[in-house]
């Protein structure tokens, strides 16, 4: 595999990581429970278990989360300028939670878990989930056979618009997944990273995305600091905002959002 400029230098920061990891497998020293140590561990052949394999694999893993955070965060900040109505008990939300103690900090957000999870139903990014090619027959319990070499998937889309799992299911409702047991608790019953029938957002609930517990994170550190240091709005109100892209919908290149760094008071 040829390397460009880019690749040639994160290579460079993942290459001695796999060194180093080999070296403690020989010396039969524990290994961090990561995903260097997990790729590893799965490469079972003398030519999987190569260091410049292991790099490719480690990099490839990366690569496939790359697109999820920034196109949920730019969905989410699109659903905040359309409806600026929930900026404000966000932001309240924001400055409830900072003035708690720090270990708790993220935890107890129920409206932002909300906001999100009400972003993702209605941006789902791709109308298939859980694409898979058939390598045999498989006859599901219902009695559908699917013959071997047809792909199947969820249709995501579709689920997570369906009147038989939402009301208004076509109404953006950013604090559709609050709960009145919510209040008092020290976290919410229902999260952006939960998985159910209604929200195969994450894949299925066996094997759902554990990169989501990440994508979860790094969105609320990022519309913290923006709520909290920005205002914005959409450069265009008529300007269409997404665009398709073989099953996806994506953000459309060219849509602007204007952010002005806020006044504080005092």
């Amino acid at each position: 595999m040829a390397w460009s400029g880019a690749m040639k230098k994160i290579a460079a920061h993942i290459r001695p990581l796999v060194i180093q990891r080999l070296r403690y497998i020989e010396e039969k020293k524990i290994l961090p429970s990561d995903c260097i140590t997990w790729v590893i561990e799965s490469s079972t052949t003398p030519r999987q278990r190569t260091v410049e394999r292991i790099v490719q694999q480690i990099i490839a893993l990366t690569f496939a989360s790359a697109h999820q955070l920034p196109l949920a965060l730019t969905f989410t900040i699109y659903n905040l300028c359309l409806h600026p109505e929930y900026i404000e008990p966000l932001t309240e939300e924001i400055r409830t939670m900072l003035s708690l103690p720090e270990e708790v900090h993220y935890k107890n957000m129920p409206l932002m878990e909300s906001f999100l999870r009400e972003s993702a139903r209605v941006n789902s990014l791709d109308a298939l989930s859980i694409q898979r090619k058939v390598m045999k027959p498989f006859t599901f319990s219902s009695g559908e056979m699917v013959p071997k070499g047809n792909l199947i998937a969820v249709p995501q889309d579709a689920l997570m618009k369906s009147p038989k799992y939402y009301n208004n299911p076509d109404t953006f409702d950013g604090f559709r997944f609050v709960l009145p047991e919510d209040r008092g608790r020290e976290e919410p019953r229902m999260k952006y990273t939960d998985v159910s029938k209604g929200f195969p957002f994450w894949g299925a609930s066996r094997k759902a995305c554990p990169g989501r517990w990440y994508v979860s994170a790094s969105l609320k550190q990022i519309l913290v600091h923006l709520l909290t240091n920005y205002e914005f709005k959409l450069a265009d109100d008529n300007k269409a905002l997404t665009m398709g892209y073989t099953t996806m919908v994506i953000p459309r290149h060219g849509a602007k959002v204007l952010l002005r760094k806020l006044e504080k008071s005092g």
